[in-house]
């Protein structure tokens, strides 16, 4: 009550003692100003009191006024980052004015704002965190970092060659923007969340592309001619782009420079000599093209995906991908965040390399690759059922994957390794092969609903070797003890054998080998089940 009482105070007195504008209409009587080297001033800020609609003349004591110097109008506020004067409304700067230092205007709550021609120098965050109406200056030779950061900057611009600061047009109204044919850099985040921007037309030349430079903008037709490099997420999560082509050989592709558009079907990949497939995570990409020159790629079959020509090695395919018969490698981030519908990746794929289905939804999966390596299915989401009969099932395969409650790891199966299922949140049976030869330490750990594992072997045959720490989860505190973690068995799990295994087995299972991460209590043998013949 004390704290409620003294806020109220402070909050009172703040409103008090917060001064009050002036009528005073004159700016050289209510403005500080400063004499220059060159002869001119440079307006400093208010002297000793507010206006509402504020101008900056262009002359002061019959000499020009040329600059406005960093800090001069930014808000001030007190320690409960109230603002401790009134908002200046609207802004005017005559003719003459040249130069706008740093931050001049920040969160000065401006909310019309007039620029003159003369201006040259807009200096970083000079109006940022203002919801202002803004006019643009064609003239300007330089922009700082977050120069019109949110403002209400409407309509069509033209970008020239010259130095501009990062984000400096992030989170403004404009449409349409046009760079002229001598721009060979975008700066990162220049136009970050302008949602309003529907039209790019960049030129021929352009080298670099920044970070963010278009992110979750409101393009639909993005078109690179140039020798460019495309930086991370410099085209992302914008909803209605439809269309990419990409027309130069030397065109470079960061992480996600196109990821997570998720109305992007129609990409050209021209004659490009390197395909980057995580640029396009979360991108549909149902229509690729190709030229039939490219001396490195080429379309699949039915021309959903692009392969590597010398190993069949699969680069990118697109949501609508099923045909993996003339694949011999899933490369790395080939379908990352994609929706796919029902897949059979055959036998006749080697290798599913890391990464390869990152992030990837599945209406079915069935996996018979002869081999699937670390963290291929990482975050993967599956419907009801995953059926894998891979040779070997490498670690972290299937991290933190989720959706599927039954896992049938079918015959041809020999090895699954350490934390190959981590934390497969909505896994309840697991079905184990006869063909399994080994599962190495915390294979099956964390899995929390896990309560029920099928194994079903011949008589003539030796059983895999199990133990406590294949099916471990942490305790529920995670209690260390010499660098290792405590773990257990939940009480209600079981492994169900057939009855002619289970005398056998009950004796085969019952070691509790020493691990340098893991301390086990719970014994297997205790866990084991004759499984009921249907």
């Amino acid at each position: 009550m004390k704290i409620i009482i003294l806020l109220l105070f402070v909050f009172t007195l703040s409103s008090c003692l917060k001064p009050k504008y002036s009528k005073e209409t004159n700016p050289e009587k209510y403005l500080e100003f400063e004499l220059l080297e060159d002869d001119t001033y440079a307006v400093v800020g208010f002297k000793d009191s507010y206006v509402k609609d504020l101008t900056i003349p262009s002359t002061y004591n019959n000499k020009p006024v040329t600059k406005i110097k960093e800090f001069a109008f930014k808000a001030k506020r007190s320690f409960l980052h109230l603002i401790t004067h009134p908002p200046i409304i609207s802004l005017i700067i005559e003719e003459g004015v040249k130069i706008i230092e740093d931050e001049a205007f920040y969160d000065a709550m401006l909310e019309e704002v007039t620029l003159p021609s003369s201006l040259e120098y807009i200096g970083e965050s000079a109006f940022a965190k203002n919801e202002t109406k803004i006019n643009y200056i064609d003239n300007l030779k330089y922009i700082g970092s977050n120069a019109f950061k949110g403002n209400i900057l409407t309509g069509e611009i033209t970008i020239k060659n010259i130095e501009i600061g990062e984000y400096a047009f992030s989170e403004t109204l404009i449409e349409k923007v046009t760079f002229e044919d001598d721009v060979e850099i975008i700066p990162e985040g220049l136009f970050f969340n302008s949602n309003n921007l529907k039209e790019i037309n960049l030129p021929k030349n352009i080298k670099y592309i920044g970070t963010n430079a278009f992110k979750n903008t409101n393009i639909k037709e993005v078109s690179i001619f140039g020798e460019t490099i495309i930086d991370t997420m410099a085209f992302s999560e914008i909803e209605s782009l439809e269309k990419v082509e990409l027309l130069n050989k030397k065109i470079t592709l960061e992480s996600k420079s196109f990821g997570n558009n998720i109305n992007l079907n129609d990409i050209n990949f021209g004659n490009i000599e390197h395909i980057n497939p995580e640029a396009f995570s979360g991108s549909p990409l149902n229509n690729i093209k190709l030229e039939n020159s490219n001396d490195k790629y080429i379309l699949t079959k039915e021309q959903k995906g692009i392969m590597n020509k010398s190993n069949n090695e699969l680069i990118l395919g697109g949501s609508n991908f099923t045909n993996f018969s003339d694949v011999k490698i899933i490369g790395a981030y080939a379908f990352s965040q994609r929706n796919l519908g029902d897949i059979i990746i055959p036998n006749t794929v080697e290798l599913i390399k890391s990464n390869a289905f990152y992030f990837t939804s599945f209406k079915s999966l069935n996996i018979q690759a002869k081999k699937i390596s670390y963290r291929s299915f990482y975050y993967s989401k599956i419907n009801e059922e995953l059926h894998i009969s891979t040779e070997i099932i490498s670690k972290e395969s299937f991290y933190y994957s989720s959706g599927y409650k039954k896992l049938f790891i079918n015959e041809g199966t020999k090895k699954i390794e350490t934390d190959a299922f981590t934390v497969v949140s909505d896994l309840e049976t697991v079905y184990l092969p006869s063909s399994l030869e080994q599962i190495e330490m915390a294979a099956f750990v964390q899995n929390h609903n896990l309560k029920e594992v099928y194994y079903e072997l011949p008589e003539d045959k030796l059983p895999v070797k199990l133990y406590i720490g294949n099916f471990i989860i942490y305790k529920s505190n995670v209690v260390v003890e010499n660098n290792r973690v405590l773990t257990k068995l939940y009480d209600d799990f079981k492994i169900y054998v057939n009855e002619e295994m289970y005398d056998f087995v009950k004796d085969y299972w019952s070691d509790m080998p020493v691990n340098d991460k893991y301390i086990y209590n719970d014994n297997l043998s205790d866990f084991i089940y004759i499984r009921k013949q249907d």
